[in-house]
């Protein structure tokens, strides 16, 4: 792709260092920057990514992160954007735990917290409605049929979540294969 890794590894420090609230609000920032802005990556590549960075162990951010940069650059490229991803993370939490015991009793700090969970949410909502468009759009079928399944494992056959996992995996592995070959 056509993006060198230090590049790579400044778009991925700059966005995780100005995204905060969490794995999913990166989201949005990280699909605007690579596949409406740079045009490195196709959107259903992006959601793909995005689905096995969730399914992962880890924080998303760092795990979307790294799983973009192994798209774009390989092996070369999923170290330095896991780097990229990791350093503002550990920076900024090292910050806040000196700073926290500090001010958390300041009630504009509380007002400006409960603030920020608000605008949060929206963002979050706004990126599962966005991200479950595209999936959905192109995977009526399989979505439904999942769903569906999903019901019958977990509510009728009393089954456990991770059951219904498997086998939502399996269907997709199924289904996608050639597509990733």
């Amino acid at each position: 792709m056509n993006i060198s890794l230090l590049k790579l590894f400044l778009i991925i420090l700059k966005i995780n260092t100005i995204t905060f609230g969490g794995g999913y609000t990166i989201v949005p920032v990280l699909r605007d920057e690579f596949v409406n802005r740079r045009k490195l990556i196709e959107d259903r590549q992006m959601i793909d990514l995005i689905t096995i960075a969730q399914s992962s162990p880890g924080a998303l951010a760092i795990n979307s992160s790294l799983l973009i940069g192994y798209k774009l650059k390989n092996i070369k490229g999923a170290f330095v954007s896991a780097l990229a991803g990791a350093i503002p993370c550990i920076i900024i939490i090292s910050i806040v735990s000196i700073l926290y015991s500090k001010i958390k009793d300041n009630e504009f700090i509380k007002i400006v917290l409960e603030s920020m969970s608000g605008a949060i949410s929206a963002v979050l909502i706004s990126t599962a409605i966005s991200l479950m468009k595209i999936s959905y759009k192109n995977n009526k079928a399989i979505a439904i049929f999942i769903f569906l399944l999903m019901i019958i494992m977990f509510k009728i056959m009393k089954l456990g979540t991770i059951y219904c996992l498997i086998a939502a995996a399996i269907i997709g592995i199924l289904k996608f294969r050639k597509e990733y070959k």
